[in-house]
């Protein structure tokens, strides 16, 4: 596996360049705009974080740059009858440009379940729509994540890497690899490619966090 990690919990693009060579990392899921500026650090951008931010937007960025990848979310649940009409452009646009999207299948989306998936990769079959695949989602809601990478392997463009951990009641949250109940040595050894740190585990700062991640995905 490729490991990096997205940029997200960074307040600027020079925290997250500091964080990156602090561990080795140098493939990086870019959440702020600076491209040239990651490069000239020496990392390379493998995705454009799209959440929150314009798609198109992001996708002619993208192209520009050569950045391969943009990674977004797939709408919410109320506008799935609509989905076609709001992604429909950018999915078009993407295509045009010659740019990869990855949608994380985010619970709260229209990717919450592989039935769901089935459904959004009939209504987007272009090869160039897929996943970024991660599988602390499918874990808390009792799903085999490893049996939906292996009927979505097409489909995956690189995987998210976020654990889960159970309190005593049965709670759940989300939590830095390592620290939850997923085996990352057994998702190695099923997935090869570029695996992103998503940090959002509230005892850890980003860049603690991410040194934490990383030396034990190593």
């Amino acid at each position: 596996m490729e490991i990096g990690f997205l940029t997200a919990p960074f307040a600027t693009v020079d925290d997250a360049l500091s964080a990156a060579r602090a561990t080795g990392v140098t493939r990086l899921e870019l959440a702020q705009d600076d491209v040239e500026r990651a490069r000239a650090a020496g990392c390379e951008v493998a995705a454009l974080a799209a959440y929150g931010k314009d798609l198109e937007a992001t996708v002619r960025l993208a192209a520009e740059h050569a950045v391969p990848v943009v990674s977004a979310l797939a709408g919410f649940p109320e506008h799935r009858d609509r989905l076609p009409e709001l992604l429909g452009p950018a999915v078009e646009l993407a295509g045009a440009l010659g740019v990869r999207l990855a949608f994380e299948n985010w619970y709260r989306t229209n990717l919450r379940t592989p039935e769901d998936w089935r459904w959004f990769f009939s209504t987007f079959p272009a090869e160039h729509v897929g996943l970024v695949f991660d599988p602390s989602h499918l874990e808390w809601q009792g799903f085999d994540w490893r049996a939906a990478l292996d009927e979505f392997r097409a489909r995956v463009v690189f995987a998210h890497a976020k654990d889960v951990a159970y309190d005593e009641a049965g709670d759940w949250r989300y939590v830095l690899p390592g620290r939850g109940v997923i085996d990352w040595t057994e998702f190695a050894a099923l997935y090869d490619g570029f695996l992103s740190i998503e940090h959002e585990d509230d005892e850890y700062a980003p860049a603690e966090g991410m040194a934490f991640a990383v030396e034990h995905l190593r």
